[in-house]
């Protein structure tokens, strides 16, 4: 497994149409998410060693699947459906929904 870098969610918003669609968004099992959490893309194939094992690393063990990239990519091209005045707060708030709802949030 290559070395994971934890980035903020804004960041790795910011980021969107540069991550690979097969890997998927990884954050805190603990805390409520806001655009300055933690978390990283990680193959999920990768997330766990033959043993079934998630993460050697006790930090990325504080981690959860959230959901994959090719979702998340899906929750940002719904907006672009809809508006034109895309931040990341509005596509926060659209990924938060989708997370809690497995549907699209209607703007």
């Amino acid at each position: 497994m290559q070395k994971i870098k934890l980035e903020a969610i804004s960041d790795l918003f910011l980021r969107l149409g540069e991550l690979d669609e097969a890997h998927a968004l990884y954050l805190p099992t603990e805390d409520e998410w806001e655009l300055q959490s933690k978390g990283s893309v990680i193959d999920p194939d990768e997330a766990e060693d033959s043993s079934g094992i998630f993460f050697k690393d006790k930090e990325l063990q504080k981690l959860k699947y959230v959901m994959s990239i090719a979702d998340l990519v899906g929750v940002y091209e719904n907006l672009t459906e809809q508006t034109e005045d895309i931040d990341l707060a509005l596509l926060f708030r659209a990924f938060l929904f989708y997370v809690d709802n497995n549907a699209y949030l209607d703007v």
